[in-house]
């Protein structure tokens, strides 16, 4: 009996032994030669295999112009306010003798229309003609001497030691004078407004200043200089009356030729001169109309209406919108792999929903300053947005080399060598079987399969 319980306990430790050990070999196994289910695949097909570079940047205007002051001069009107939209050749200000030269090209204009008529129908008496243009020709000639007499005596002194001497004795005298009404007046300023001793006090020391200012003005006179404006007004008077006196002159030899010279020679040359003096009358009057030079936003003005400006002041700070393009960098490993003219796909934080798309334009061969190795280059946008401006972020994919419709794999299942080889497992649809391949392009996302594998193979993804 006692021999029975002890076979029976040797076998069941024998029983538990064996369950254990065949436990422990299961739990050793590998899971793939466990299961008969179908491994993670993925099947190969064609793609497009993009490499790319990563150029984050600026979006920068690249017209932005300051509209100068044409001349030193003061300003009759600012028509435009920061933010305006304006287009090209539109007036943005004028200055202050606007009025005045406009109406010297009305005057032009008329005088243009009449040398066309008079062009037109000559039909009047030929000595009366020779007459009347000789009568013409004196008066211009007067008129052009009178002129330059005007602009010489610019250059004379105003007056001589003597009369300067005098003016300022006349001066002191009055300040005295006034000095002397001044004190009679304190004596009795505290009396009522309508008393007699003050109301004659008053009008004397009213007197006295008006007679000292008088004498004061006469001495500045006297001392002062003609202004820039002075001499541009009577050099145009002189060069105006020239050219009138050169088309009188003109007018009255080309009677002495005969009536047909007059017909189509005279009237011919005096249109010409009139429309020479209509030109330099729209060329001033030009000069005051300060234009927008393009259509843009006005984003400055640095001037308001009845101020002096000297010349070449910017007055307008003009900007076109449209014209734009990103300033990005790269990096020193990256610059050997950019060209000029390359595709780029432009990503903006201010339209993140909107895919841009340009190209390359140049490249700046000097490192950017600052720690980082850097270098700029500028993108064109094929199409620029109303509501991107400048200064917005970009973040920029220069297309360095591209294939389409080839085989590929998506790149982080595939570590190649140096030479472009790499091991993959396949899904034969019973087994996993080791496939050596060669890779072509490594592109962002797939890589290019040159070799090893055929369309709908199934590659085991890890």
């Amino acid at each position: 009996m006692k021999r029975g319980w002890i076979f029976l306990s040797l076998l069941l430790v024998a029983g538990l032994v064996i369950s254990a050990g065949y436990m422990g070999f299961q739990n050793g196994q590998p899971e793939s030669q466990l299961t008969s289910s179908v491994p993670n695949t993925i099947p190969i097909t064609t793609c497009d295999v993009t490499q790319s570079v990563t150029a984050p940047g600026t979006l920068v205007n690249t017209r932005e112009v300051a509209v100068e002051m044409p001349m030193t001069a003061q300003l009759g009107e600012v028509l435009v306010r920061p933010g305006d939209f304006v287009q090209e050749g539109q007036i943005l200000a004028r200055l202050a003798n606007y009025a005045e030269l406009a109406a010297n090209v009305s005057e032009a204009k008329l005088e243009l229309l009449k040398a066309e008529g008079d062009l037109l129908a000559l039909t009047a008496d030929l000595p009366y003609l020779i007459a009347r243009a000789y009568v013409d020709m004196l008066d211009a000639q007067q008129a052009l001497e009178q002129a330059q007499t005007n602009r010489d005596r610019l250059d004379l002194p105003r007056a001589d030691v003597y009369q300067l001497e005098q003016a300022e004795a006349y001066l002191k005298l009055a300040e005295a004078r006034l000095q002397k009404a001044q004190k009679a007046f304190n004596n009795v300023a505290k009396l009522s407004v309508t008393h007699p001793k003050r109301m004659v006090a008053l009008n004397a020391l009213l007197s006295a200043r008006a007679y000292r200012n008088q004498r004061m003005a006469n001495l500045n006179w006297y001392l002062g200089k003609p202004s820039e404006q002075q001499l541009v007004s009577l050099e145009s008077q002189i060069a105006l009356a020239q050219a009138d006196f050169e088309a009188a002159q003109m007018k009255w030899e080309g009677l002495q030729d005969g009536h047909e010279s007059l017909d189509m020679k005279l009237a011919a040359m005096l249109v010409t001169h009139a429309e020479t003096r209509l030109a330099a009358a729209e060329k001033a009057l030009a000069a005051v109309e300060i234009k927008a030079p393009f259509s843009g936003v006005v984003l400055q003005v640095n001037a308001r209406p009845g101020s002096t400006a000297t010349a070449y002041t910017p007055l307008v700070v003009l900007n076109d919108p449209t014209a734009v393009e990103v300033e990005a960098t790269i990096i020193e490993e990256d610059y050997p792999y950019i060209e000029i003219g390359q595709p780029v796909n432009l990503f903006f934080d201010a339209l993140p929903d909107a895919e841009l798309v340009g190209k390359t334009t140049r490249i700046l061969p000097k490192r950017a300053s600052g720690d980082r190795p850097l270098y700029f280059i500028y993108i064109s946008l094929d199409q620029i947005p109303e509501s991107l401006v400048g200064g917005m972020n970009a973040d920029s994919s220069v297309v360095i080399s591209q294939l389409k419709d080839v085989l590929c794999l998506p790149r982080s299942m595939v570590s190649s060598s140096s030479q472009g080889q790499a091991i993959v497992e396949v899904w034969s649809g019973e087994q996993i079987e080791k496939r050596a391949i060669k890779i072509g392009l490594r592109g962002d996302v797939n890589v290019e399969i040159i070799s090893g594998l055929v369309e709908g193979d199934l590659v085991v993804s890890r």
